[in-house]
């Protein structure tokens, strides 16, 4: 079990929930080999309810730290919101076979997320930063993030990629953050550097399918598609579902891309 240590408010039904890992939940996570799962344990009605969750830090550190949003009919999130500082719940190590990198082949790097499933692509790039002396992580020369959301204010970790993006440029690797708000009109570049758009706002279904096809068709935000990229991706089922409709239209193979989940 691990103790909750602290949890703070992220914009809208948001919280980053902290807790003092275990030792041997630490341990399985260290092997993860890139993107480490952990899924959340507990018992509501005398049912046993399981949720997988995104650690949003390097999972070398002794705590470990969850960004859950919110859902009215959700049990383990309103578990989760119930819980006071100092009690405990139970979490295990799961794994995701589909992220693997293994070798130095992987150059350019791009990220695509709706909602909270953009939580693993701060895990992805502080690994990539924390070992830069690895030839694996080294390779790499671009990141591009693309981020869904409804609008600026359902933004999360805004403060956090905009470090990254950041960080990432100081250590010669070039980084773009791209961020969608579906539901509001947006254009242009903020004063961080993050571009911000948003689709047409419109009731024909083709239109809004091809902008999608557009934003996310290889050679704009995201790399081309060639031997030496990948293009992940993580959201809710029907946001993966479109999203990788849209990047095959747009020219990617089965080979570059990477569902992280749903």
């Amino acid at each position: 079990d691990c103790r909750l240590i602290s949890k703070t408010e992220d914009g809208k039904r948001n919280m980053i929930f902290v807790f003092e890992m275990h030792p041997d939940l630490c341990a399985a996570l260290s092997l993860s080999p890139l993107v480490g799962h952990v899924m959340a344990i507990t018992e509501v009605d005398g049912k046993k309810v399981r949720r997988e969750y995104s650690p949003i830090q390097v999972l070398s550190h002794p705590t470990m730290d969850l960004l859950v949003k919110h859902y009215p009919d959700g049990k383990m999130t309103t578990h989760m919101f119930g819980m006071q500082i100092g009690q405990s719940l139970r979490f295990e190590y799961s794994p995701n076979p589909d992220f693997k990198w293994t070798d130095a082949s992987l150059h350019h790097l791009g990220m695509v997320g709706g909602g909270t499933g953009v939580t693993p692509f701060l895990q992805v790039c502080r690994t990539i930063l924390a070992n830069r002396d690895d030839p694996r992580y080294a390779a790499v020369q671009s990141v591009s993030i693309v981020m869904f959301h409804s609008s600026r204010g359902d933004v999360i970790l805004f403060d956090d990629f905009v470090k990254l993006g950041a960080d990432l440029n100081a250590a010669q690797i070039k980084a773009k953050v791209h961020i969608v708000c579906t539901q509001e009109d947006m254009a242009g570049k903020d004063n961080t550097g993050v571009f911000l758009s948003s689709p047409p706002q419109t009731k024909y279904a083709t239109v809004k399918e091809m902008w999608y096809k557009n934003t996310l068709r290889q050679g704009r935000y995201l790399p081309p598609a060639d031997f030496n990229s990948k293009v992940i991706f993580s959201g809710p089922a029907g946001f993966n579902e479109r999203v990788k409709k849209a990047m095959t239209a747009g020219g990617y193979g089965e080979s570059h891309l990477i569902c992280l989940d749903g």
